[in-house]
């Protein structure tokens, strides 16, 4: 897990650009359900440049019947 933590931040830093200086995360379990409204009242923060929803997740994909071999 240590090695695609590394990976996905080395990845969204340099090669994306999009590592942001603040995630903002729900003390729930249920997740953030608002985030549009959420991003809009951050925008007009003091010293805010931009702030913009990305939905982080685990996916499993599939071709036909079997997921591909990584």
């Amino acid at each position: 897990m240590a090695v695609m933590s590394g990976f996905k931040d080395d990845l969204l830093s340099r090669i994306l650009g999009l590592q942001g200086h603040l995630d903002v995360y729900s003390s729930t379990p249920s997740g953030l359900t608002d985030y549009d409204p959420l991003a809009a009242r951050i925008r007009v923060l003091p010293g805010v440049l931009s702030a913009t929803p990305v939905i982080e997740g685990q996916v499993l994909m599939t071709e036909r019947t079997q997921a591909p071999a990584v």
